[in-house]
């Protein structure tokens, strides 16, 4: 039922390309062939730490769903990065989360979910909540005031190491030799877009 690992990381960092594609058809922003350079070899970097966790065969339908995911995460970076132009980060963080609190409410009350909470899952809940998702969030929210979109999924690219090395200091899992490859792949990647990126806009002031 599960997707094969090497498939799922290839297709859940997508979001690059993804970003590319939407915000030519939602604003006719394109973007240079140096910068696409940059982002394909981050996503080689992606798929060769990918490779180091192929496992089994996955089904279609759980990838669809990551693509689908990694579309919706594509349009939250393009169009927070709007809503960033004209809204500070505390009132729009609150109404995010105020909504995204009620819809889940909504549906958690039409399924008959439970929201009993059990004594060993409340202090891994609340770091998931206040680490991960408020600060996490939240940080993503207001780094996209300041930097494009595009720009803020490839330096998400960087998770898969950072979770590889994390698991180093915190769990004793010594990462593989192909990580770290994949990651010198990633930030020569990120070098090359960033060059690219400069370049264009040097270029568009002197225009």
């Amino acid at each position: 039922m599960g997707a094969q690992a090497f498939t799922m990381t290839t297709l859940s960092n997508m979001q690059p390309i993804m970003i590319v594609v939407f915000l030519y058809l939602f604003y006719r922003e394109t973007t240079s062939l140096r910068s696409l350079v940059g982002i394909f070899i981050c996503l080689i970097g992606v798929t060769v730490i990918g490779i180091d966790n192929v496992t089994s065969f996955g089904s279609p339908f759980i990838m669809t769903l990551i693509v689908i995911c990694c579309s919706f995460f594509a349009l939250n970076n393009i169009f927070g990065r709007k809503a960033r132009q004209h809204f500070d980060l505390i009132p729009m963080m609150g109404i995010s989360y105020f909504a995204s609190g009620i819809l889940a409410a909504i549906y958690a009350a039409m399924s008959g979910a439970s929201f009993a909470i059990p004594k060993d899952a409340i202090l891994p809940l609340l770091g998931v909540s206040f680490g991960c998702t408020l600060i996490g969030q939240s940080m993503n929210m207001w780094c996209l005031k300041y930097i494009k979109s595009v720009t803020m999924s490839l330096i998400s690219l960087l998770s898969p190491f950072c979770a590889a090395v994390s698991a180093y200091f915190m769990l004793g899992e010594v990462p593989q030799p192909i990580v770290f490859l994949g990651a010198l792949f990633m930030i020569g990647g990120l070098i090359v877009y960033q060059r690219a990126e400069h370049h264009a806009s040097a270029k568009s002031k002197t225009v």
